[in-house]
């Protein structure tokens, strides 16, 4: 992502390594510009959000040395791509976990502010893959775990509609978490 208008102006390889060769960073454009790729954004507790979501340890996240508990996990989202969000504590002005989706980028490659290089991490190489309904169940829930602000609440969220999945729709979400993960139980 370089200059204005990067989300309809995606660079060739040969101009994002000379870029990234130059000192800049490298952001993978999420969402309807990259076929469904978006990210999980864990600005804290990743290894909670593993613990329960455990099947997402195993795909590929950048990471960085100063931030073990950081990561964004990237994910392929099927069919209709939900809007990006935002989750905040009460009282804190930074969000704890974002879902980044079109109009974001997630920087792949390069170095962070506080100096230290960004890492991709392939795991087993393996993009996990999920539908609306999941991403905003997972969303939901570890709002919930990490008694987050109600999502939408200002400032916290972007106004992006209903967030929370019906109770009809329950069933259905908990059915695609355990064929995915068995241990979420």
């Amino acid at each position: 992502a370089i200059g204005s208008g990067w989300q309809e102006k995606p660079l060739t390889i040969d101009q994002v390594q000379g870029h990234l060769t130059g000192g800049g960073n490298v952001g993978l454009l999420a969402g309807k510009y990259s076929n469904g790729l978006c990210f999980f954004d864990a600005d804290k507790w990743l290894g909670e959000f593993l613990d329960l979501f455990i099947g997402l340890g195993f795909g590929p996240r950048v990471i960085r040395d100063k931030g073990p508990d950081k990561a964004k996990i990237i994910i392929r989202v099927t069919g209709d791509i939900p809007e990006n969000r935002k989750l905040y504590r009460p009282g804190e002005k930074q969000p704890f976990f974002e879902f980044l989706a079109t109009g974001n980028q997630g920087v792949i490659a390069g170095t962070h502010p506080e100096q230290v290089p960004y890492t991709l991490a392939l795991g087993n190489g393996v993009i996990p893959e999920f539908d609306a309904h999941a991403i905003e169940f997972f969303i939901s829930l570890w709002n919930e775990i990490k008694e987050g602000r109600p999502i939408g609440s200002p400032p916290a969220a972007l106004a992006t509609g209903r967030s929370q999945p019906t109770a009809a729709e329950g069933d259905h979400l908990k059915e695609q978490v355990l064929e995915r993960w068995p241990t979420y139980e």
